[in-house]
Formats: C-alpha cells, sequence, structure tokens
C-alpha cells in the first residue's frame, strides 16, 4: 500500500474495487445489449405470448415487476426482464458487497490497523469509504445507462430522459442497501453478519413491496419498502418522483450516521 493510497480512503477503496466495478459494468452492458437485440423478435411474436402470458399467475408478474404494464411495450419489456428485479438485484449486491469490506472486512483482513495509523479520525475514515462506494455505484449507474442508450439504439428506444430515471433510481437504492451493509459493519466488525443483515433486508423488502399489491393486509405496508420508491413510480415511463428520491437519500443518511456513531464508539480489534 502506497503513501498516496494509505493517505487517502478514497483512492485505496476505489482501487481495491476497480476489477470488481468493471466485470459488474461489462456484464450489465451486455445484458442489456442482449435484451435490445431481442426486442423486435419478442414485439413481433406479442399476440401469441400475450395469450401465454394471460396464464401467468398475478403474483408471478408481480415478483418481476410486471404488474399492470404493457410488458411488449420498451418500459413494459424491460421492467419484466430487468429493472423489476435483475438490476435492483445487481446494485444491492454490488453495493452490499463493497460496504461489507468498507469496516468488517478492513478489520478481518487485518488491514485497519493500517488505517487507524493514520491521522485520519474514524469518522472521517466511515466517510470516505462511504464516498468510494457512492462513486463506485455512481460508475455502475453510468454502464446501465451506456446499456440502455445501446439498447435503444437496436431497437428498444427508450427516451435519453427515462434512461437517465432508471439509472438514478436504481443507484439510489444500491446505495441504500451499500449503506445499510456498512452501518452493520461498522457496529459488528463482522463481514457475514453485515451481508446477512442485508440479505434479509431486501427479501423481506422486496416481497412486502411485490407481494402487497396483491394482498391487501401487506398493501398499507409498502411504503415502508424501499422497493417502493425505487419502483412505484415507474421510472421508466413516468420518470423521478422527486419525493421517493428524496426518502431514499434521507434513509441513507440515517444509515451513515449509524455507521460513524457505531464505528467511532466501537473498540476495534486489531488482528
Amino acid at each position: 500500500m502506497n503513501d498516496l493510497l494509505l493517505k487517502s480512503v478514497l483512492l485505496k477503496t476505489l482501487r481495491d474495487r476497480r476489477k470488481a466495478l468493471i466485470w459488474w459494468s461489462a456484464g450489465t452492458v451486455l445484458y442489456l445489449l442482449f435484451l435490445g437485440g431481442f426486442y423486435a423478435s419478442i414485439a413481433e411474436m406479442e399476440e401469441d405470448l400475450s395469450a401465454l402470458i394471460s396464464n401467468y399467475p398475478e403474483a408471478l408478474m408481480a415478483m418481476f415487476g410486471g404488474a399492470g404494464m404493457d410488458i411488449f411495450s420498451p418500459a413494459g419489456y424491460l421492467q419484466t426482464q430487468a429493472f423489476g428485479w435483475l438490476v435492483p438485484l445487481v446494485f444491492a449486491l454490488f453495493a452490499a458487497g463493497m460496504g461489507a469490506r468498507a469496516v468488517a472486512g478492513e478489520e478481518e483482513a487485518g488491514t485497519m490497523d493500517l488505517l487507524l495509523a493514520t491521522p485520519l479520525p474514524r469518522w472521517r475514515l466511515v466517510m470516505e469509504k462511504f464516498a468510494g462506494m457512492a462513486v463506485s455505484v455512481t460508475l455502475l449507474g453510468v454502464a446501465l445507462l451506456v446499456g440502455l442508450l445501446l439498447a435503444s439504439a437496436l431497437g428498444l428506444g427508450v427516451p435519453f430522459g427515462r434512461a437517465l430515471a432508471g439509472m438514478i433510481a436504481a443507484a439510489l437504492l444500491g446505495l441504500f442497501f451499500g449503506t445499510v451493509t456498512l452501518a452493520v459493519g461498522a457496529a459488528t466488525g463482522r463481514r457475514a453478519v453485515s451481508q446477512g443483515v442485508m440479505a434479509g433486508v431486501a427479501v423481506a423488502s422486496y416481497l412486502l413491496y411485490s407481494l402487497g399489491a396483491l394482498v391487501d393486509a401487506l398493501d398499507r405496508w409498502r411504503w415502508l419498502s424501499p422497493f417502493f420508491y425505487y419502483d412505484s413510480s415507474q421510472p421508466l415511463v413516468n420518470g423521478l418522483d422527486p419525493l421517493h428520491v428524496l426518502v431514499l437519500l434521507a434513509a441513507t443518511a440515517v444509515a451513515l450516521a449509524v455507521a460513524v456513531v457505531s464505528f467511532r464508539g466501537r473498540d476495534v480489534a486489531v488482528r
């Protein structure tokens, strides 16, 4: 670890995750290109596929984010094939991986003592780790936007503004889950615990949001799910809802505050 990287936790974080970012970005772009290339064929079979899909259970359509949408329109196609499930999964997993490594991963790898030996206060160390995660998630979002634009050139025809809205919504959702993972890792020092908590929160909140559209008893609680603020306004169709953006940002800020306070007050074992 050279002096520059040691003095800048942000640069060290970006360096450590640069290869993962490249692979995740490449996979995202290639998948969207695949969707764009097949859209024309899917649209041509709309009549036959409509009869088949009409027999699908409503719960299945809700799980893939296609409830109430024209899944043969460009936005509906992207929603069911990517934005309803795969895109949020990719961003949540990528950001959670960074969040788990940010503090807990450094402790378990035995490199936290090097970071704590620098003049940086603990709060700034957490903030720079968060900044590195935010930059990386944003770059993955740029890859998503590039993939959408390339897919549009192949026939999907998603307007730039709607593609940008979808990218921002996905990045905000991923950043929220990554920060939750960071907070748990900062509080416990255990990478597995932070990833387990994130997985539990993600699965429970996704089921609450998707099945809440079908179950009256759950419908009133859908607003508790971060997926509600990611998806309910349908960014690919209607653009971003400013209130939903603010809620995701506020929730992320709360999780970040918890991470800072937890790490500042905890004894860190040097391994």
